[in-house]
């Protein structure tokens, strides 16, 4: 897999280069940065490039930490009803708000919803730049609670005790 983040700027000239890993056979994840600085027109015409190069995943990317929910809908919506029903959508947040978490939830719960597939970023304990990410043991819980998965937390509990707690005293993230 391959993720290809790139800035609004370079939109174009990125998507060219996801189209041409996808013909080497990789599963290209496309992800524009800071999803919500674009309006629903510069996004309707990205999504109309993405149906015609079909990546693996084409992402909602909250690289500043200040997306509200509110906006995750309102993006999640729009990219649902013009995005093929082939391609997955993907959600990476980051915690600068305290809602990274939340946002996987309710992408989570609209997904369902719309019958689509998503992928969700997410690690241990939360780690990530700056204020970190969402905390894959919170959405593994979550998915066990309301989606009858069986994510082994225990397991992830120990991961997180003998190899993340540790790097927290050396490489700072979170509040």
């Amino acid at each position: 897999y391959l993720k290809i983040s790139f800035a609004k700027h370079e939109w174009h000239e990125a998507l060219e280069f996801v189209d041409s890993a996808k013909k080497k056979g990789y599963k290209v994840f496309a992800n524009p940065m800071d999803a919500p600085s674009y309006s629903f027109e510069e996004r309707k015409e990205m999504i109309g490039v993405i149906n015609n190069i079909k990546p693996f995943c084409f992402s909602i990317v909250d690289t500043f930490g200040s997306m509200y929910l509110k906006d995750l809908i309102s993006i999640f919506e729009q990219i649902d009803s013009e995005l093929d029903r082939d391609r997955r959508i993907g959600l990476h947040s980051h915690n600068n708000l305290g809602l990274s978490n939340a946002l996987a939830e309710t992408m989570i719960d609209f997904a369902a919803r719309a019958n689509r597939d998503i992928i969700v970023d997410a690690s241990l304990y939360g780690m990530g730049r700056g204020a970190g990410n969402a905390a894959t043991e919170v959405i593994a819980s979550y998915l066990n609670e309301n989606y009858g998965s069986s994510y082994g937390l225990d397991f992830l509990f120990d991961a997180i005790d003998d190899y993340v707690a540790p790097l927290k005293t050396k490489a700072l993230w979170g509040y």
